[in-house]
């Protein structure tokens, strides 16, 4: 299983999961890489994905797992045929597919918006709820997202960074930035947002967890 660590950034940002689907199909397919497919009456590439980004969203660290070998492919050779915004970064070999999907709980985001630094982030760790507001479907929401913030930190006026909840429970970094900009009374238009690491579980980072799972298959091997 190749496991590729890729950036998402605009234009790409602008394309939704669904249509990143059939652009890393073609990509892969247009590379040259050797990849398996599933069985059956319309067999398909198996691609497994890390959980999505939010449509708009920017990322340094977005992964796709391909049941394939690495063999003489090389991030240089694979970007050659990507998109503008999609940037392959490095290759993990492993055994059997990580399911990233899964296995990544948390994401540390960037998220830039006008006066966003005059939050408190104290104040955001130390309460026992928080809630924000958001419209979800055409129909206003209100939701307390404590449990999904694991820490906020300024960077500066205009710049934040936050530790939120990804994947199965995911707390979308956009929503999340309205959601304290209206909570501290701060007038909110939009926020960018890049994604820069993934967690897997309460600690390790995604890049950590593929590395260990790389070095136990060659130590199988040997």
């Amino acid at each position: 299983m190749l496991t590729i660590k890729y950036s998402k950034v605009f234009p790409a940002s602008m394309v939704s999961h669904i249509d990143l689907l059939r652009v890393m199909n073609r990509l892969i397919r247009r590379s040259g890489l050797k990849t398996e497919y599933s069985k059956g009456f319309n067999p398909h590439m198996l691609l497994f994905f890390s959980p999505p980004l939010s449509l708009g969203a920017e990322s340094l660290c977005e992964y796709v797992s391909v049941a394939a070998e690495k063999e003489d492919m090389t991030t240089e050779r694979l970007n050659e045929v990507c998109p503008e915004g999609i940037v392959c970064r490095e290759f993990f070999v492993t055994g059997r597919n990580p399911n990233l999907a899964a296995e990544i709980k948390w994401a540390e985001y960037s998220i830039k918006a006008e006066n966003i630094g005059k939050i408190d982030a104290e104040a955001i760790l130390s309460a026992e709820s928080f809630p924000i507001t958001y419209t979800e479907k055409g129909e206003s929401v209100t939701k307390d997202v404590r449990s999904f913030i694991r820490g906020v930190e300024i960077l500066g006026e205009n710049e934040i960074r936050a530790v939120l909840a990804c994947g199965n429970r995911n707390l979308k970094a956009d929503r999340f930035a309205k959601g304290v900009a209206d909570n501290f009374g701060i007038p909110f238009k939009s926020a960018s947002v890049m994604k820069t690491e993934a967690f897997v579980g309460e600690g390790a980072t995604a890049d950590r967890f593929l590395r260990k799972a790389a070095a136990d298959l060659a130590a199988s091997s040997k």
